[in-house]
């Protein structure tokens, strides 16, 4: 699990280094554009060949990141609970990362600040985990 997250933390670290010169694009469009689709297509391919969907969109100034992992349908609440438990340590293990890719995101776009937003949805679509992350205060 945790190399799945940091293998789309660097992804998204290349999609950053596409960032196109000049005046700044919303995140909408930043993330629409040909490069980042194109740099995005690969990675999702990747999580896919592994059982597990992705999808990466933005959504006002939020990047969301949804993952869906088909084979986890009909679980009982202590399953859920187990996986939401595994997940959030995950999370906890990664999330500068994601604090990094929202400060390096936000300073790339004309939103004034970006959110990532990671979500993990069971093979039935409920979720089964859900976490923000803002851009690292400076120290």
């Amino acid at each position: 699990m945790k190399k799945r997250i940091l293998s789309l933390a660097a992804a998204a670290c290349l999609i950053l280094s596409l960032a196109a010169c000049g005046g700044k694009p919303s995140l909408e469009s930043y993330l629409n554009s040909d490069e980042m689709q194109s740099t995005l297509s690969s990675t999702v391919e990747q999580f896919e060949a592994q059982g597990m969907g992705v999808e990466v969109y933005a959504e006002g100034d939020e990047l969301r990141y949804e993952f869906t992992i088909s084979s986890l349908t009909g679980l009982s609440d202590d399953d859920r609970a187990l996986y939401a438990e595994t997940l959030q340590a995950a999370m906890d293990a990664v999330s500068t990362t994601f604090e990094d890719i929202a400060a390096q995101v936000s300073d790339a776009v004309s939103n004034d600040s970006v959110t990532v937003v990671v979500t993990y949805l069971d093979g039935d679509g409920g979720e089964l985990f859900s976490q923000s992350f803002s851009p690292a205060e400076a120290e």
